[in-house]
């Protein structure tokens, strides 16, 4: 399984270096310092100003980081079970199985925001409104959108984090266990696994500490702030 482990490590990544990149120069200049950050005025105007697509690649960057990761877990499992154990004995499972996380997370999230984009569409002039002076100075304002109509795109990258955090925890559960009662591994092995495993554990906290939880606090303050309101 060493390559299909140096594969998704590839991909993690290129999917970190993407999601640096606009985030850094994109996301973060729009968000915090709209009015000085005219260089990004620039980039966004390809775009039609409009913050939505950024927003959206953002979530599906995330995920896709996600599904590397998991991905890696599940090349450690894979390496210590024996030829003799099913998963091992049917390769091709790996392939569909990533491919399936790849389809599952993309996929649902791509389709949650075509489906609310007509009412992102239905809420800009409200927001024009609102904020008639950044309308008028700030490219961004002009297709931005109000939170409310983005909390359909939010419950469904919550339910994704979940559930990435719930298969990641049970791969690396259930890769222990393998390692420890392993009998066709010396105990080498078992200790070089081991570390591997830690590895790649922490290398997947990286993101899920750093990107997950400022996205799950602002979800959160997303959906009391609605419910306080109503």
């Amino acid at each position: 399984m060493g390559w299909q482990y140096r594969i998704n490590l590839f991909l993690y990544q290129v999917w970190c270096l993407l999601l640096d990149v606009v985030y850094s120069f994109v996301a973060a200049p729009v968000v915090f310092y709209p009015m000085t950050m005219g260089y990004v005025a620039g980039i966004a105007k390809s775009f039609d100003g409009s913050l939505y697509p950024i927003t959206v690649f953002l979530f599906i960057n995330l995920a896709v980081v996600g599904v590397a990761i998991k991905a890696m877990l599940l090349a450690r499992y894979y390496a210590v079970l024996p030829n003799n154990h099913f998963l091992k004995a049917h390769n091709e499972m790996f392939v569909i199985l990533i491919l399936g996380w790849y389809i599952l997370y993309v996929g649902s999230l791509a389709t949650t925001a075509l489906l609310i984009y007509p009412n992102i569409l239905n809420n800009k002039p409200e927001f024009e409104k609102q904020f008639t002076c950044a309308a008028a100075v700030v490219i961004y304002a002009k297709d931005a959108f109000q939170h409310t109509s983005f909390i359909p795109l939010l419950y469904n990258a919550g339910v994704l984090v979940v559930l990435t955090i719930t298969i990641g925890g049970s791969i690396i559960y259930l890769t222990f266990s393998a390692i420890k009662t392993s009998t066709h591994l010396s105990e080498r092995t078992k200790n070089l696994q081991k570390k591997f495993l830690i590895h790649v554990a922490l290398q997947g906290a990286i993101p899920a500490v750093f990107l997950g939880v400022p996205l799950v606090t602002l979800f959160c303050i997303f959906v009391f702030s609605i419910v306080n309101t109503q």
